[in-house]
């Protein structure tokens, strides 16, 4: 390996549907900017209007998107359908790309645990990482919980391309509250090269310390969808929700629209303002909305419940679990199970039962102490450079 003093960073990041891969990303990138790393982003996706992608030296490749939350059909730019020239175009890029920036780490978000559709791309590019000497440290960046394989055989594929390719692999959760052995069968196998991080989380800004200044942040219910690719109807439902609650109809509520949510829905949604329900596009301060309300309703992402895990609101959350995601209605019971908030299933959902749930909770004694680490984008730089050391 070279002995730059400033190490060059070939980040792979590629999101299909939502948006918590690219800002989970987004925030390791900004730490390992700030801890004097040279960065390359690596952006397959579409690009995210809420991640500032000027903070580092981004490599779009051709984007692609899945329709809906069945992955079955994947387009690019015009809606066209991905084909042959596609891959090619992504392969090549890549791999010029690589060979220009000549990286001393190569981090790949979520691979070989998921994308696997990537393969086609993402092995030709380990092969050629395996070319170079000096070769990059070459290290898998994954989240604390799997989602569960219809292949009986998929672990097994993981633990050879691991241990034929991978130096480590960075766990972004704390095993405290969820080991990463309790979605992924063969543990065993790699944790020689698991490394956990701790959990990614937003960082506040830095005039802010967690209370936003401005007098338009404060609301009684905060409902929010992160990105909302699949959040739509639990939307509706929650808005719906406040002539159910006794407790709740002259409370103030604030409805947090994601980007990923159509613009023609959006304005549909317009139609329930009031003066006590305010109903706007997800905001980049969302971490001290949730200082600075009494109840939390959203989905259980993992940068959601990243974030009202550390807020002292009380929380319900309505976990995605169509299409046999399963990621987070594991992390939702898990969370139930310890005091930290209430589930509800996806098919109870319902304007009257969200209504009676929300009049029990929203004063109840819910669980607001833990010692989870939640600083783990901060813990990547220190991470990456002790296993480059070793490398």
């Amino acid at each position: 390996m070279s002995d730059h003093s400033k190490l060059k960073v070939f980040f792979y990041v590629q999101h299909l549907l939502g948006v918590g891969h690219v800002h989970r990303a987004y925030e390791i990138a900004k730490e390992l900017v700030a801890q004097n790393f040279e960065v390359y982003f690596v952006n397959g996706g579409k690009q995210v209007p809420t991640v500032d992608y000027s903070k580092f030296n981004l490599i779009q490749l051709p984007p692609v998107w899945a329709q809906d939350e069945q992955f079955e059909k994947l387009f690019t730019t015009g809606q066209v359908p991905i084909n042959h020239e596609w891959r090619t175009e992504r392969i090549n890029l890549l791999q010029s790309e690589f060979k220009e920036i000549n990286p001393d780490i190569l981090l790949i978000e979520t691979y070989p645990f998921g994308r696997r559709f990537f393969r086609f791309e993402l092995m030709p590019l380990l092969d050629l990482a395996f070319d170079i000497t000096p070769r990059p440290l070459i290290v898998s960046s994954i989240r604390d919980i799997l989602v569960k394989s219809k292949n009986p055989h998929r672990a097994s594929e993981i633990v050879d391309i691991l241990r034929n390719y991978f130096d480590a692999v960075l766990v972004h959760g704390d095993p405290k509250l969820i080991s990463f052995s309790k979605t992924f069968s063969k543990y065993d196998e790699i944790k020689d090269k698991i490394n956990y991080i701790g959990y990614i989380s937003k960082s506040v800004d830095h005039h802010t310390n967690g209370s936003n200044p401005n007098p338009d942040s404060d609301q009684d219910i905060l409902v929010s969808v992160g990105g909302g690719a699949v959040g739509l109807n639990l939307i509706k439902n929650a808005i719906l929700s406040k002539k159910h609650s006794e407790k709740a109809k002259k409370l103030k509520w604030r409805i947090l629209v994601g980007v990923d949510i159509s613009e023609h829905d959006f304005l549909d949604l317009q139609a329930y303002k009031t003066n006590t329900m305010i109903i706007e596009r997800a905001r980049p301060d969302f971490l001290s909305l949730l200082n600075n309300t009494k109840l939390s309703i959203s989905q259980a992402g993992y940068n959601t419940m990243t974030d009202i895990l550390k807020s002292g609101c009380n929380r319900i959350v309505i976990p995605f679990s169509k299409a046999g995601e399963n990621e987070q209605e594991l992390r939702a019971n898990i969370l139930d199970e310890l005091g930290y908030l209430k589930k509800i299933n996806e098919k109870d959902l319902t304007p009257e039962y969200l209504g009676g749930i929300i009049d029990h909770i929203i004063d109840a004694e819910q669980n607001h102490h833990h010692d989870y680490e939640f600083d783990g984008a901060k813990k990547v730089p220190k991470q990456l450079i002790e296993l480059y050391k070793k490398c």
